[in-house]
C-alpha cells in the first residue's frame, strides 16, 4: 500500500487575472510569445504554506503582441516534516513539487481566459518544472 504523501494540496485562488487588447499592424498575423513564469513559497508556520505561481504575456517593441495577458494564482498546501529528514528534500518539494501541482490549473485558467476573449485559445505547453543542476 503507498504511503501518504508529506505534502498535501487543499485548494487554490485565483489572485488576478487580466487580459488586455493590444492594438498591432493589422498586417501582421505571426507572433513570438515570450511568457514569464515566477513563484514563491510563503511559509505561513505549523506546517502551511502558500505557493505564489505568476504566469505573463506583454507585448514589446521587439515581440508585439495583440494582447496583454497575466494571471496570478496561490496554492494552499501543508507539509509534514518527516524526523531526520533532509532540508534539501524538504526544499525540492517545496519548490518544485508544489508548483508542478498547481500548473495544470493555471493552464486551464489561461486557456479559458483566451477562449472568452474570443481569440485562439493559447495552451501552454506542459513544462518541467525540476531545476536542472
Amino acid at each position: 500500500m503507498p504511503k501518504a504523501s508529506v505534502l498535501q494540496f487543499h485548494n487554490y485562488e485565483v489572485e488576478e487575472m487580466v487580459y488586455r487588447a493590444v492594438p498591432v499592424s493589422e498586417d501582421r498575423h505571426e507572433f513570438e510569445l515570450r511568457p514569464q513564469f515566477d513563484h514563491n513559497v510563503i511559509e505561513l508556520g505549523e506546517g502551511n504554506y502558500d505557493v505564489r505561481l505568476s504566469f505573463s504575456l506583454r507585448p514589446t517593441e521587439e515581440y508585439p503582441m495583440p494582447f496583454e495577458l497575466k494571471v496570478s494564482m496561490v496554492g494552499h498546501f501543508t507539509y509534514q516534516e518527516q524526523e531526520g529528514e533532509d532540508t534539501v528534500v524538504k526544499d525540492h518539494i517545496l519548490q518544485e513539487n508544489t508548483v508542478s501541482i498547481l500548473f495544470p490549473f493555471l493552464r486551464s485558467i489561461v486557456a479559458a481566459l483566451t477562449s472568452n476573449a474570443n481569440i485562439p485559445t493559447l495552451m501552454l505547453p506542459v513544462m518541467n518544472f525540476t531545476k536542472n543542476d
